[in-house]
């Protein structure tokens, strides 16, 4: 969306091409689109507390804030990187306050997100009842949700190889960031299982 909405309103129409104009972070238009998702449910869920008064809807609200320092931070980060220095440049004695605010705040987000993803979605980690699971189960072998748990978490860590390979190896191509939402799609339509079963569980 980014590239396509930049190509068709800038001048990159030119022979040949100026690809940079629409590959690079700096024209705002990723990061906006990029918030607009966790934007529109951290309003829903301020919405549904303000009409039932619920403190669950509270603290999905934070869940969904916590996305914007990660995008503030990764957006600040491309752009010094494109301006201040090349990536060739980057290693882990060279990072600066901005690379460190990213990955903390990605790190709180990832951790977040996860516990949010086993706990209140999928109702798992039922310490009450000493086991990681939970006592009402649809789905007869208990491999499946312990490979979603760890399947979750590792994707949901995912950035991380992202942040390792830039500050290693100098590697930060479309085809990893491709490889990365790839397996987000996989972790949401695996979320998606689990999520209506659980909720099937509660039904009466």
């Amino acid at each position: 969306m980014q590239y396509y909405v930049c190509f068709m309103a800038s001048d990159s129409w030119s022979d040949p091409p100026n690809k940079a104009i629409c590959t690079t972070s700096s024209n705002g238009i990723r990061p906006i689109v990029s918030s607009l998702p966790a934007l529109w449910r951290f309003m829903q869920c301020l919405r549904s507390f303000y009409d039932e008064r619920k403190f669950r809807y509270l603290v999905n609200a934070v869940k969904y804030f916590t996305t914007f320092p990660v995008i503030v931070f990764a957006t600040l980060f491309s752009a010094r990187v494109s301006t201040a220095f090349s990536l060739e440049a980057l290693d882990v004695e060279n990072v600066d306050w901005i690379i460190i605010l990213w990955g903390i705040s990605a790190f709180v987000h990832a951790l977040y997100t996860f516990f949010w993803d086993v706990y209140c979605d999928w109702g798992l980690f039922q310490l009450q009842h000493c086991t990681l699971l939970r006592p009402k189960r649809l789905y007869s072998w208990k491999s499946f949700y312990y490979v979603a748990i760890v399947v979750d978490l590792i994707l949901r860590f995912s950035w991380t190889l992202k942040l390792t390979l830039a500050l290693a190896w100098h590697v930060d191509s479309d085809v990893i960031y491709t490889a990365l939402v790839a397996g987000e799609m996989f972790r949401r339509f695996m979320w998606n299982f689990f999520r209506v079963e659980y909720q099937q569980t509660l039904t009466p």
